[in-house]
């Protein structure tokens, strides 16, 4: 083998000629690519937000803590953002051969529709974009119909404390997949910021903070137990 291998030159082709006729070449990619609002630079793989241009782009992108998933006409067109507490966990069974017992494994729940922010403008027409991708950032755009200039743009980041949505020409709708109990104002020590906490029927809080360009209060009200509006 050693005599063979010295006599062999690792660094010349194999084959310069087409590969065989039964190896057919395609000039686009087998998974396409939907939406991606970057005519320039690599597109890299394996990403965390690549469900937001891949498939139904329906599927979740973890952010961490937050998940965020594109309701696409189920409960509403807006964007689904969930947050798992450890009492939502499933476990299942224990392993009494391993000290401790531990768990085979657990799930958490996928998809839970807990604050859903969109628009009144979002409907059967809405398509999901991507922009400004980066190695741990990029941005998803809700835009009412292909060729409008209004969207809701959420700027992803893993590990964002917060989940932002930029509004441009568009009446924020926030809605729930489980039901508003309870809304109530909450006091800031900042001009132009105005916060809310929403209660579900679920018990669970959230915390909502709108800052309108203006500064004009945003009066979100209820239109029904699932639905907010400003």
């Amino acid at each position: 083998m050693a005599g063979y291998a010295d006599q062999t030159e690792v660094f010349q082709p194999v084959a310069t000629g087409p590969p065989p006729p039964q190896i057919r070449d395609r000039t686009d990619h087998p998974v396409p690519r939907l939406n991606i609002d970057q005519p320039f630079g690599a597109l890299a793989t394996n990403k965390f937000y690549a469900n937001f241009f891949l498939g139904s782009q329906t599927q979740g992108v973890w952010c961490h803590p937050y998940s965020l998933r594109w309701s696409k006409g189920r409960y509403s067109w807006g964007m689904t953002v969930s947050h798992v507490e450890a009492n939502q966990r499933v476990y299942g069974p224990q392993q009494p051969e391993v000290p401790g017992n531990p768990t085979k494994y657990f799930i958490n729940p996928l998809g839970v529709p807990q604050v859903i922010l969109s628009a009144a403008e979002l409907g059967g027409s809405t398509i999901l974009t991507t922009d400004s991708l980066q190695a741990f950032s990029a941005n998803a755009n809700l835009i009412p119909y292909p060729t409008s200039s209004s969207r809701i743009t959420f700027p992803l980041v893993q590990g964002m404390g917060f989940v932002t949505a930029v509004y441009t020409r568009l009446q924020p709708y926030i809605q729930t997949g489980i039901g508003f109990r309870s809304l109530s104002r909450g006091a800031v020590s900042r001009y132009g910021v105005f916060k809310y906490q929403l209660t579900l029927q679920d018990n669970t809080q959230w915390l909502l903070y709108a800052v309108p360009l203006d500064g004009q209060d945003p009066q979100l009200r209820f239109e029904s137990n699932s639905l907010l509006s400003g």
